[in-house]
């Protein structure tokens, strides 16, 4: 990925949304590599695309991914969260920046038939509740741009 941010070109975004991290759970990548690269990840992408607001969307509660079985499922949990507690410790040094972490899966619509994946709901939920804080943290920024 910062291959790919480091090809593009320079260019100047009022928010830039990240949204990753399930895979490097699943893969078990290591919670203190997490940070790093999440650090690493945040300095690229304020110097490539210098936004007003960088949001990173917290790895969502895999706990509830009914696709695995318990306890799995419990692990991924414990994972994503320990994944989370860290990059909120990276977060906390960028004021420009902050986590988001609304997510829907066990109500109907939450997850699509497969019991990992995000349905309807939950990105339906994601954006409404992203934009809210978008506008929360920069919207006066924003108008006045």
């Amino acid at each position: 990925m910062l291959d790919l941010l480091k090809a593009m070109p320079v260019e100047k975004f009022d928010v830039v949304v990240l949204s990753i991290g399930v895979n490097d759970v699943t893969a078990l990548m290591a919670p203190s590599n997490w940070k790093q690269w999440q650090s690493r990840l945040t300095n690229a992408i304020k110097t490539q695309f210098d936004p007003v607001l960088l949001v990173h969307s917290a790895v969502p509660p895999m706990e509830q991914f009914t696709a695995m079985p318990q306890p799995l499922r419990w692990l991924m949990g414990a994972w994503a969260a320990e994944m989370n507690r860290q990059l909120l410790e990276v977060i906390g040094n960028h004021p420009d920046s902050l986590v988001h972490a609304p997510f829907v899966s066990r109500e109907p619509g939450g997850l699509v038939d497969d019991g990992f994946h995000p349905g309807p709901l939950a990105y339906q939920v994601w954006a409404e509740s992203l934009s809210i804080k978008i506008v929360e943290k920069i919207g006066s920024e924003l108008v006045a741009n």
